[in-house]
């Protein structure tokens, strides 16, 4: 064989592993597109979920409220406050996409890390304590 055909020959099979690699990167971002736009679905609606999770326990705190009024008028008003507080939390829920909600998370981090770790301290026992709740009534 010549110089220059092994030359041609290598330029050839340089061009088919460029062309190959190229085929494989473009099939890897596909799926990482797909992937992320099924996360991004599942994320959207767990939001749902906790937003209508949300409203239900404002409601509950609101015929809390309604019940008080009658025995503790000033008692009621604060935990009728808390229930507005509550819906209205539901509500920025419902109105905001994902990705915004965790660049708001984000952001609250770094202005304020002592409440943020205290509420994620709280959020830790609050669902290992519904975690467990829901276990024993499943082996009840």
């Amino acid at each position: 064989m010549e110089p220059n055909q092994t030359a041609s020959r290598v330029d050839l099979d340089g061009g088919r592993e460029r062309d190959q690699m190229s085929s494989a990167a473009e099939q890897a971002a596909g799926a990482f597109k797909a992937t992320a736009r099924q996360g991004q679905q599942v994320a959207e609606e767990q939001k749902e979920k906790g937003a209508a999770r949300i409203s239900a326990a404002a409601q509950a705190v609101e015929g809390a409220a309604d019940r008080l009024r009658g025995e503790m008028p000033q008692v009621s008003e604060l935990v009728h406050d808390m229930a507005q507080r509550l819906d209205s939390a539901a509500g920025s829920l419902r109105e905001k996409k994902v990705d915004e909600l965790i660049r708001q998370a984000g952001d609250f981090a770094r202005q304020q890390p002592g409440m943020f770790f205290a509420g994620a301290v709280l959020s830790g026992f609050a669902l290992a304590r519904f975690l467990k709740s829901s276990s024993g009534q499943q082996e009840a």
